[in-house]
């Protein structure tokens, strides 16, 4: 009884202070902010802007917006929003939603980390301060129960709007399956302390189409100013342990939007005891915060896969291991924890759907529960099921998305699935109505199939199919897969010689030519369409013959400088004067066309006196950049070290500005020839000798080469080792850990280097320490 009059007394005490302290805010006339993080439409923005300028509500607010247009296309705006620190009263995002807000502004922004931000306490004026947040797109609110689309449906729509495979059936799964916690459950943790958070369950209205239910709502709230003053007094009553208006509807907005998929929720308050997801915040926040020191997390993680809840975890768990580098450390102590390993097992056959099932697969492979075979039968399976006609142009794309496990391992970035996805399949395995189906087809390019008797199919239908675009298709497979030169070359000339259609022949070509043949009917041919001023369908698109022509001879092999000039003059002389033909056209250059010159003649053409710097810089990032054959999977020719000097001429050269030339290509160096420690020594000497102003050693250091690994790389990282200092202490980072990434092993010197390293510096950030443990120095 006492304690209830304390708090009856508590109560009073505030609902008789805080009108006056708002009273007092408005009497000095201080606006609120309304903040906007605007990455697809922008007509609710401007509903905001229109109704709360004028009014009862003119002059009470000011607008910013954070997501930045036009030039300013840097990735980092989130990071500077932050910085700005305006506490914002309103926040409204607005975007496609999957799992990450996006959309025609070329920006993003992803869910964990808007997790990870809130954790980390360090953007509170933007995820926690606003009274109400606006979620702008579909499903971001939704929870774990049914939807008008089913979760393939749902799977489709991700992919239509550009969303990869991988990343397509991680949210279906966190939003209809067991693993993950729900998008509304996330939010509430993200913007946890936010009174009102409004979004949909479900399909969102456009932005045009949500337009006139804002108009409605702003006009039964003419005085918005006192409205917000209101939640601002219900928050803090609950913020003095009165939970009693805590999750209170907004009513007006609920009425405004109720024929839409409209849902509205409180964000997680701390301190109530009641709410389950308090315990869940606090354990997903020790991972995105992480641990000093990182391993203690491997144990932490373990506990939770002990629970009965793990599968919300899991995700979260895998990100932080991931993060971290410390999978292997991890899946050692997981053989002592068979009854997990049951667990995690169990949780497969829980999946929503058929890639679903395979990113919970890459997820059991990288703990060790199930091993490479297991995983190639899940993924076999799972693209088997994807290749059952009739094709869809979202399940073409979901294939051609997909990634490997050690393609998403892979540190370098990204590579397209038809790099290293083969598929290893009978012909009686794949449905007969796939070869006449296009879409089929087309989802086949994306794969490489070994089969003998597949391959001789894809042969017959390039032969014989009932239209031109399936047999260049068909034929597009066959070069895509794996076979002989020779067997290749026979078939495809074959098929250029005698095809009478025109997309079968240009396919053709472009089989030979990005193989490597180079004959002169060949070349001819190129010739003869960058000279036409004719169309060709090509497919389901209508393109010019000077366009095809243009893509072909940028993947030609040219044996002289005589040739690059020739057939670049071939191209700027017969450029259209406008359109997309011309800008591709003005984007070609010699360096382009001579990046497959042996390097005797490369020489001339770099030390050739009409050649420009900028020539020179297309040359290199073209011959020597991280780039891949897409036909043939041949990755680029590494670099001469003798070219080195040449190479940081040119790109710390100055232009007509006095502007030092960009750095872009600076991964070219990865591919430079090292083959002794004398050419160790030498490639730092040349390095060491080329820093100016504007550039340091330590710039090279994540793209050393690989391959011959001395002990001169790992003095040459020590020495220019440079820690940078993040938002806390948690999120620094050093310029050593990219290197050591990419580093299979370390000999005994280097181990030693390292240790002393560790030795003498105290300091040395946790993901680095990770991946000097993994690689055997502690």
């Amino acid at each position: 009884m006492k304690k209830l009059s304390i708090i009856l007394t508590i109560f009073i005490f505030i609902n008789s202070i805080l009108p006056s302290i708002a009273a007092e805010k408005k009497a000095k006339d201080e606006p609120m902010n309304v903040c906007f993080m605007t990455l697809n439409s922008s007509e609710e923005k401007e509903v905001f802007k229109k109704q709360l300028s004028n009014g009862a509500n003119k002059g009470k607010f000011k607008f910013h917006e954070f997501v930045p247009t036009g030039s300013d296309q840097s990735e980092d705006w989130f990071n500077r929003a932050c910085e700005k620190k305006i506490t914002c009263d309103i926040l409204a995002i607005s975007g496609h939603f999957g799992g990450s807000f996006f959309g025609k502004s070329g920006q993003s922004l992803k869910i964990s980390e808007l997790e990870t931000r809130s954790c980390k306490k360090d953007c509170e004026e933007i995820m926690n301060a606003p009274k109400e947040v606006f979620l702008f797109g579909c499903s971001t609110l939704a929870g774990k129960d049914g939807d008008t689309r089913t979760p393939d449906q749902y799977f489709d729509d991700l992919v239509n709007d550009g969303i990869g495979a991988g990343d397509a059936a991680h949210i279906v799964e966190q939003r209809y399956g067991s693993v993950g916690t729900s998008f509304r459950d996330t939010m509430r943790r993200a913007f946890q302390s936010v009174p009102h958070l409004y979004g949909f369950s479900s399909i969102a209205p456009s932005g045009a189409s949500v337009k006139q239910h804002l108009i409605k709502y702003f006009e039964k709230i003419p005085n918005y100013y006192d409205h917000l003053m209101q939640v601002e007094v219900e928050r803090t009553i609950a913020l003095m342990n009165n939970f009693s208006k805590w999750g209170t509807k907004n009513k007006e907005i609920s009425d405004a939007l109720s024929v839409t998929n409209f849902d509205q929720c409180s964000a997680l308050l701390l301190g109530s005891s009641d709410d389950p997801m308090n315990e869940v915040l606090q354990n997903i926040c020790r991972l995105r915060v992480g641990f000093s020191p990182a391993k203690v997390g491997i144990d932490f993680s373990l506990e939770l896969l002990g629970r009965s809840d793990f599968a919300l975890y899991l995700p979260t768990i895998s990100e932080f291991l991931g993060n971290y580098n410390l999978k292997k450390e991890f899946a050692k102590k997981m053989d002592q924890s068979p009854q997990i390993k049951e667990r995690l097992l169990a949780s497969l056959d829980k999946s929503t759907t058929t890639f679903g099932k395979l990113q919970i697969a890459k997820i059991l492979l990288s703990f060790s529960v199930i091993g490479e075979g297991d995983y190639k039968k899940i993924e076999k399976a799972a693209l088997l099921s994807y290749l059952t006609p009739p094709v869809s142009t979202a399940t073409k794309d979901a294939i051609c998305s997909y990634e490997t496990p050690e393609a998403e391992n892979n540190r370098r970035g990204y590579q397209p699935a038809y790099l290293d996805v083969s598929l290893d399949v009978s012909l009686n395995e794949l449905d007969e109505k796939l070869f006449s189906d296009l879409n089929g087809l087309f989802a086949m390019t994306c794969l490489k199939f070994s089969n003998p008797e597949v391959l001789d199919k894809l042969k017959e239908v390039a032969q014989t199919g009932k239209s031109s675009d399936q047999k260049a298709a068909a034929m597009t497979v066959y070069i895509m897969s794996g076979n002989k030169k020779d067997d290749l070359k026979l078939f495809l000339d074959e098929r250029f010689t005698n095809s009478k259609s025109k997309i079968e022949q240009q396919t053709a070509l472009w089989g030979l030519i990005t193989h490597g043949f180079n004959d002169a009917s060949y070349l001819n041919a190129i010739e003869k369409l960058l000279k036409s001023k004719d169309t060709i369908k090509y497919f389901d698109y209508l393109k010019s013959e000077y366009s095809h022509g243009l893509l072909l001879i940028g993947a030609a092999k040219f044996k002289s400088l005589d040739q690059v000039n020739y057939y670049f003059d071939l191209i700027k002389k017969n450029a259209p004067k406008s359109g997309d033909d011309k800008a591709w056209a003005d984007y070609f250059s010699k360096g382009i066309l001579a990046d497959t010159l042996p390097i005797e003649e490369a020489v001339k053409f770099l030390d050739d006196k009409k050649t420009t710097d900028e020539d020179r810089q297309r040359y290199f990032e073209s011959a020597f950049g991280n780039g891949y054959n897409y036909a043939t999977q041949e990755k680029n020719i590494k670099m001469p070290l003798f070219l080195l000097p040449r190479f940081f001429k040119v790109m710390l050269g100055r232009d007509a500005s006095g502007n030092v030339n960009s750095l872009n290509s600076i991964d070219s160096i990865e591919n430079v020839e090292i083959n002794s420690a004398e050419d160790e020594a030498k490639f730092i000497e040349i390095v060491e000798a080329a820093s100016l102003e504007d550039f340091s050693p330590n710039t090279v250091i994540e793209y050393l080469p690989q391959g011959f690994n001395g002990d001169a790389f790992a003095k040459f990282v020590i020495k220019h080792y440079t820690k940078y200092f993040g938002y806390d202490s948690e999120s620094d980072y050093d310029n050593i850990s990219k290197y050591l990434i990419k580093r299979e092993s370390l000999n005994e010197k280097e181990k030693q280097l390292f240790k002393e390293f560790l030795t003498t510096h105290s300091d040395v950030v946790e993901s680095t320490k990770a991946e000097l443990a993994r690689l055997g120095v502690e």
